[in-house]
């Protein structure tokens, strides 16, 4: 007979992956429709948020709001 704990394990895995490709399909479509209504001082602060979170370097916490991102959503 099955193990019932290793069995749920393995199903509530299962869903949280297909959960996480869900949330993945869903980012991807919001991006291609907002990155072609991008105006461009929008585009370049998300160039520079870019560059700055592919430094590898932890954000700065003590800085003031938007100044890793400054626009108007």
């Amino acid at each position: 007979m099955a193990d019932t704990a290793a069995l749920s394990t393995t199903v509530s895995a299962a869903d949280a992956r297909a959960g996480v490709y869900r949330d993945a399909r869903e980012v991807r479509a919001r991006a291609r429709v907002t990155q072609a209504e991008d105006s461009p001082a929008i585009q370049r602060a998300l160039d520079r948020l870019n560059k700055v979170l592919a430094s590898g370097q932890p954000l700065s916490h003590d800085v003031p709001r938007g100044y890793y991102l400054n626009i108007v959503v």
